[in-house]
């Protein structure tokens, strides 16, 4: 069928390309031939547009690579943070001397920024991204736009830097991430017997007995999920010093220390108003309060100062003290070991001490002195 059509097209063409020379001969004057480059444009049957064969361009998630700093404002020591897909983040400020993981929300409104920590706060972004620390609670909300973390404050101390995003960095945890224990309790004040929650979303029980699996969040409650399918549910205290272990038959009281105090911080040193040297010890207590013991071994301990005190990023302890005022520690992070970051407080106050009335009048002691400690996870 398809020979036939084409013989009977052939045939169609002969006569009509013969009356075409029937009638140039009858006397009309041939039109002129096409020159050699002209351009003949046959008609197009079906004029539709051609097909655009250009790729369309790819958008980077956010939940791709990862969000860079490195630069003079944290002495060239790289600061990045990471966006997983499940709504956590980890951050890593000053070659991992500082770390951190929680959640992330992105937020559509607008917010007022620094660009690069420079002039005032007159540029607007578009999206906000919140954020959450695991360990603290502490909230943080950067300004986001053009693919950038704008006027951020990293490690709670590097303030006003843009973290660039990096899309094609082939980011991989295993390498990349330190483990963190976003929450340690205790149970009997018993070493051996912790819970410990980490930012990977896993956890280790050891306060009955050796179990293990994974954990989220709801309401501001930890879920966690044993391999074997059973619940648990854990609710820290707003001081995070405390916490309710909810084991179903079990219900057990957890503390975030063996003990009565966290951390201390120490030093020998003569007062004014004191002919001798005597060792004076902060400690941060487990209940959130603050003591400052004098001690000697000449006399009973004697409490100079007391307050409360709080903890950021696991790092940070600031201490609100009635005689010392609001001091806060110095991380010291080229020292920093994985039990925990040395710290120094400088402390200076004047402390009246009452005398009893009879053999011993009111003194006044001024210290002026530079505690030392160790902040550990």
């Amino acid at each position: 069928m398809k020979r036939k059509s084409c013989n009977t097209l052939i045939v169609a063409l002969c006569m009509l390309m013969g009356m075409a020379l029937l009638l140039g001969a009858c006397g009309s004057e041939a039109p002129a031939a096409p020159t050699a480059d002209a351009t003949v444009v046959a008609d197009d049957p079906d004029p539709s547009p051609a097909d655009d064969l250009t790729p369309a361009p790819t958008v980077a998630a956010m939940t791709d690579g990862y969000y860079l700093y490195q630069g003079e404002r944290t002495a060239d020591l790289p600061c990045f943070i990471r966006f997983n897909e499940d709504g956590t983040f980890y951050g890593s400020y000053f070659n991992g001397a500082v770390v951190e993981a929680g959640i992330y929300e992105v937020v559509d409104r607008d917010m007022a920024y620094l660009e690069d920590g420079e002039g005032s706060a007159s540029l607007i972004a578009g999206q906000v991204v919140v954020l959450t620390d695991f360990s603290t609670g502490a909230v943080q909300e950067v300004a986001f736009d053009g693919g950038r973390l704008l006027d951020m404050t990293v490690g709670n101390m590097a303030p006003h830097i843009t973290l660039e995003h990096i899309p094609d960095f082939a980011y991989n945890p295993a390498e990349m991430e330190l483990p963190i224990a976003v929450q340690t309790f205790y149970h009997d004040n018993d070493f051996g017997a912790s819970l410990t929650l980490y930012h990977d979303g896993s956890f280790n029980d050891f306060t009955t007995s050796g179990e293990f699996g994974s954990w989220t969040m709801e309401n501001g409650q930890f879920i966690l999920v044993s391999f074997d399918g059973t619940s648990y549910t854990l609710t820290v205290a707003a001081d995070g010093f405390t916490a309710v272990y909810d084991r179903g038959a079990d219900i057990l009281e957890l503390t975030a220390s063996v003990g009565e105090y966290l951390f201390s911080f120490t030093v020998d040193t003569m007062p004014e108003g004191l002919p001798m040297d005597v060792s004076l010890t902060l400690y941060a207590k487990t209940d959130g309060t603050a003591e400052m013991v004098m001690s000697s071994g000449f006399f009973d301990d004697i409490v100079v100062d007391q307050g409360t005190f709080t903890l950021e990023h696991m790092v940070f302890i600031t201490f609100d003290l009635e005689n010392g005022g609001i001091i806060a520690g110095e991380p010291d992070f080229d020292n920093a070991t994985e039990a925990g970051v040395p710290a120094t407080i400088h402390y200076e106050a004047e402390v009246l001490l009452p005398g009893n009335g009879a053999d011993m009048p009111d003194m006044t002691l001024g210290f002026d002195c530079l505690l030392v400690g160790e902040i550990t996870g």
